[in-house]
């Protein structure tokens, strides 16, 4: 995972077929760092250096993971495309909430966790992708089944 990805900033909305946006995810260049503003959350990427080219400002950032203190993980990491040379794709996502973790977040904010009911996100994941010039060109989301509740024993 040594290779360097180029991004630049973007703001991305997550609607659901629904008229206000669910969720906003942004990109910025903050002095010398590319800051990812999700989910109530300031993300850091591992920043390598800033530049700019006839596109604009761009950042060229490290593949790599990190957990985030809300349970959720990042995922910064090459995309193949068959066509171009390849682009990049930033994947803030929810493997799974373990009673470990939700017993973790109830003891942060001092609760009992006998005293709170649990509730998952309803945003299981959502990427942002961007060109191998390090445009975005898109983004996808994807959902946790309502039908299913998730058990923390």
């Amino acid at each position: 995972m040594s290779d360097l990805l180029k991004i630049r900033p973007f703001k991305e909305y997550v609607q659901r077929e629904r008229e206000l946006p669910l969720l906003e995810i942004s990109g910025r260049i903050q002095a010398d760092q590319f800051v990812i503003s999700a989910l109530g959350s300031e993300i850091n990427l591992e920043t390598v250096s800033i530049g700019a080219d006839k596109w604009g400002a761009f950042a060229f950032v490290k593949a790599h993971e990190q957990r985030l203190a809300n349970g959720f993980q990042v995922r910064v990491e090459i995309e193949p495309d068959q066509d171009m040379p390849p682009g990049a794709m930033i994947q803030v996502f929810l493997e799974g909430v373990s009673s470990e973790v939700a017993k973790e977040l109830a003891r942060i904010h001092g609760l009992e966790l006998g005293n709170v009911n649990l509730r998952t996100p309803h945003i299981r994941s959502f990427s942002v992708h961007f060109s191998h010039s390090g445009i975005p060109n898109g983004m996808s989301s994807s959902y946790i089944d309502e039908g299913k509740v998730p058990a923390f024993n």
